[in-house]
C-alpha cells in the first residue's frame, strides 16, 4: 500500500459560528401569539424579523410569562464550543417604563435566565451569552447544543395595560473547528461511507496541527484490535490534509468498521469515524473471476468467424 504525502505548513482553524433557530415546541408555552398556529413559528424567521406579522407577547394576568423552543440540530459545527449566544427581538405597546424581556435556555432539564433588558416602542435586538454550560460549569458539548431549548421571558410587572412582544429568537454557537476524519471515494473528495469487500477505503483527516499521524483501522467498530494494514506516521499533503487508504480483502468481515487518527507513535486520539463494509457474495466473486476467461473466448470466436 502506497500513500502519497508531503509535509507542509499548517494554518489552524479560526473560530466559526452556526446559527440555530426554533424548530418545535419546548417545555414551556406560556406566551400568547399572533400570526401563526404555534408559538415557535411566530419567532423562527431567518434573516430580518417580520415585526407585527408574527410574534408572541406577554400573557394577560401574569406578571411574567415565558416560552422555550426546541432548536434545530447543528449541521456544520465541529470541534470546541466557545460560547452559546441567544438573540431575541422585543418591543412594547405603551409607555409603561418597567416592561422588559430576557433570554432563556433550558439544558439538562433546568432553565437559566439571561439579563433582563427594558423594552422600547421600537423593535430592538438583545443578546445573552453563556460561555460554559451553566448546569455543568464546563464547556458546552455538541450533544448539549443539539438538546438545547431557547426562549424568552417577558415581564410586564403589576400593570396590565401594556404588553411586551417578541418577534424573533435564535441562538448562535461560536466554535473553533476541530480535527475531523471521513471516508471517501478514490478522489478523497466525494464522501463515501459504504464499501464492499475487495474495494479500498480512502480516509482523509483535516484541521489537525502540523505533524505526522497514525491511521488505525478497526473492524467490528469500535472495540476490536488494530488491523494489519493500518498506516502509521502519515505526513501532511500540500493541500493541508492527511490521506490514508486501506484495501479490503475478500475474507474481511462485513459490518461497521472505523478509523481512528492518533498522534504518531502515541495513544492520543484526535478524531475518528465509522463506515460500513458489505460482503460480496461468493457468486459475485466467481462471476468476476470468470469475466476475463469469457472475454477471451468471445475474442477467439470473433477471430474464427473472421
Amino acid at each position: 500500500m502506497i500513500l502519497w504525502s508531503f509535509l507542509a505548513p499548517k494554518i489552524l482553524a479560526s473560530p466559526d459560528t452556526e446559527t440555530l433557530r426554533p424548530s418545535g415546541t419546548g417545555s414551556f408555552t406560556q406566551l400568547d401569539r399572533v400570526g401563526d398556529d404555534a408559538n415557535w413559528k411566530c419567532v423562527d424567521e431567518a434573516g430580518a424579523h417580520d415585526g407585527l406579522t408574527t410574534y408572541v407577547y406577554s400573557h394577560s394576568g401574569l406578571s411574567s410569562s415565558m416560552d422555550t423552543y426546541a432548536t434545530e440540530d447543528r449541521t456544520t459545527g465541529t470541534g470546541t464550543i466557545n460560547s452559546v449566544t441567544v438573540h431575541y427581538v422585543i418591543s412594547k405597546t405603551g409607555d409603561t417604563p418597567t416592561l422588559a424581556g430576557a433570554a432563556l435556555i433550558r439544558t439538562h432539564s433546568t432553565v437559566y435566565w439571561g439579563t433582563f433588558y427594558d423594552a422600547t416602542l421600537s423593535w430592538v435586538e438583545h443578546t445573552h451569552t453563556w460561555t460554559d454550560n451553566p448546569f455543568t460549569s464546563s464547556a458546552w458539548t455538541w450533544q448539549e447544543v443539539d438538546d438545547l431549548e431557547i426562549g424568552v421571558e417577558l415581564d410586564i410587572g403589576t400593570q396590565e395595560d401594556d404588553d411586551v412582544r417578541c418577534t424573533q429568537v435564535w441562538v448562535v454557537v461560536d466554535y473553533t473547528p476541530g480535527p475531523e476524519v471521513g471516508t471517501y471515494d478514490s478522489d478523497y473528495s466525494t464522501p463515501k461511507d459504504t464499501y464492499s469487500t475487495g474495494e479500498t477505503v480512502y480516509a482523509k483527516a483535516i484541521s489537525l496541527a502540523s505533524g505526522n499521524y497514525d491511521f488505525k483501522y478497526y473492524s467490528g467498530w469500535p472495540d476490536t484490535p488494530l488491523l494489519e494494514g493500518s498506516e502509521l506516521d502519515v505526513a501532511e499533503s500540500p493541500s493541508g490534509e492527511w490521506r490514508s487508504s486501506y484495501a479490503l480483502q475478500g475474507d474481511d468481515p462485513a459490518g461497521t468498521w472505523g478509523v481512528r487518527v492518533y498522534d504518531a507513535g502515541t495513544s492520543t486520539e484526535r478524531c475518528s469515524c465509522s463506515f460500513t463494509v458489505q460482503a460480496v457474495s461468493e457468486f459475485a466473486h466467481g462471476a468476476m473471476a470468470l469475466l476475463p476467461a469469457c472475454f477471451a473466448i468471445f475474442l477467439a470466436k470473433i477471430k474464427r468467424q473472421g
